[in-house]
């Protein structure tokens, strides 16, 4: 599943019309970065997995950042019980040491993708050079 899959698949959970209602459910004043991740311009960044884990808390952040797993928290998937904590209803029965853990995980999955980046960007760089080198003896 793609990016924007997942982000859609948000969207049809919380019955929201468009990406900008969607958007605007999660504080942002535009929906540029919907757009961009489905122009293939970027993928979720960890501000936007930040903002959809504060304003809907039941969204599994590993299930959003990768696509694996359940979309919902302790497999609850009745769409009503995402709503009502959106809409800032009481969801009783929440456990801080799973919610600690849970923010270890996801802390611990951004350094494993800020380490992938950073070798992907060192990749890419060399490539660059490999690049410039060929150019400047073609030109010679």
């Amino acid at each position: 599943m793609t990016d924007i899959e997942r982000i859609e698949e948000i969207k049809k959970i919380l019955e929201e019309p468009s990406l900008l209602a969607l958007s605007r459910r999660l504080g942002m004043s535009s929906a540029q970065i919907f757009y961009d991740i489905r122009a293939g311009k970027c993928g979720i960044s960890k501000e936007l997995i930040l903002k959809i884990k504060n304003q809907i808390p039941l969204i599994n952040h590993v299930w959003l950042l990768t696509g694996d797993g359940e979309i919902l928290l302790n497999n609850m998937k009745e769409k009503q019980v995402v709503q009502n904590n959106v809409a800032g209803d009481n969801i009783q029965g929440g456990n801080v040491a799973v919610e600690k853990q849970q923010a270890n995980e996801f802390i611990e999955l951004l350094r494993n993708a800020d380490i992938r980046l950073a070798k992907s960007q060192e990749q890419i760089d060399r490539l660059i050079g490999i690049i410039e080198k060929i150019n400047s003896h073609e030109k010679e």
